[in-house]
């Protein structure tokens, strides 16, 4: 069995629950809807935001990161961040990473809003400028699915399945500005995708609406063109994903999915750099880790 095979397991234990997925039917978004799970995500430095169903942000800080053990700032205990950067409440929003404590907010009527968390490595509600949320763009709640590469650079993939790119040259300070080029189509035949995400340094994660999970490396990420790893050929690395309530990467080919009780599993893929299909050990002789329990999301 291959480390990234366990939501087969995991749905097996998890009979009884309707929360969040219907884990038993294989339940997936349909080719060419608008993911609207956008409720948990990691900053590649341990940090692991979700939205609690009262619509509040939460922090954790994953100290086993690197060897997927259950250790945690906190005793895993979370701490509500979100009060002064949300209004208190997510749940009528997408909230993903931008790296370096940058979190960028699409609201309901497709605002692109732009915050920074200062206080990311401590859990405090330090925010820059003062925690408000400044607006840099429109029109993002038309996308299928939107997502950072890091650096500024925001994918945004259409319903028909184009990805485009931008580059949000500000996206240190929250100043309005883009690059030229910004909203340049860089690949096209990702309508299938159900869950997709940057595992950084240009690599790229695909879930499809059959489970498999596919790597993929943008070369052309900092400058906006179409130039990609393989001549654009994807490379498949796992199978069984699509059980999961949200996947997202914790850097350095760690990769984090919820699955229907809210338990968060780690595992790392290894050749996250070059698209090898090689992974961590599985731990206990099964794969994927259970590193907490409980993370209920709306």
């Amino acid at each position: 069995m291959k480390p990234v095979n366990f939501s087969i397991r995991f749905c097996n234990k998890a009979i009884s629950s309707s929360l969040l997925i219907l884990c038993l039917t294989g339940f997936t978004l349909p080719a060419q809807a608008i993911q609207s799970a956008y409720t948990a995500f990691a900053d590649g430095d341990g940090d692991i935001y979700t939205i609690a169903k009262n619509g509040k942000l939460r922090w954790f800080q994953h100290t086993g990161r690197m060897s997927g053990a259950d250790t945690w700032t906190n005793f895993g205990t979370a701490k509500i961040v979100g009060d002064k950067a949300t209004g208190n409440n997510l749940l009528n929003s997408k909230v993903f990473s931008g790296d370096d404590g940058i979190i960028y907010t699409i609201t309901n009527s497709g605002k692109l809003l732009w915050s920074r968390h200062d206080g990311r490595f401590t859990g405090s509600q330090v925010w820059a400028n003062s925690g408000k949320l400044t607006p840099i763009g429109t029109g993002w709640n038309k996308y299928a699915h939107v997502f950072s590469g890091g650096d500024g650079i925001i994918y945004a993939i259409t319903t028909d399945g184009k990805m485009l790119w931008f580059r949000h040259s500000g996206w240190l300070d929250g100043t309005n500005k883009w690059a030229k080029s910004s909203g340049t189509q860089v690949g096209k035949g990702w309508q299938d995708t159900v869950k997709v995400f940057s595992g950084g340094n240009g690599v790229i994660y695909s879930i499809m609406s059959s489970g498999l999970l596919r790597w993929h490396q943008h070369k052309g990420r900092l400058a906006g063109t179409d130039d990609w790893a393989n001549n654009g050929a994807q490379r498949q690395v796992g199978h069984n994903w699509q059980g999961f309530r949200q996947v997202f990467t914790g850097g350095d080919g760690i990769i984090y999915g919820i699955k229907a009780n809210g338990d968060p599993v780690w595992n790392r893929h290894i050749g996250w750099l070059t698209g090898a299909d090689a992974w961590a050990p599985e731990p206990n002789n099964e794969s994927g880790s259970i590193i907490a329990t409980g993370w209920i999301l709306p």
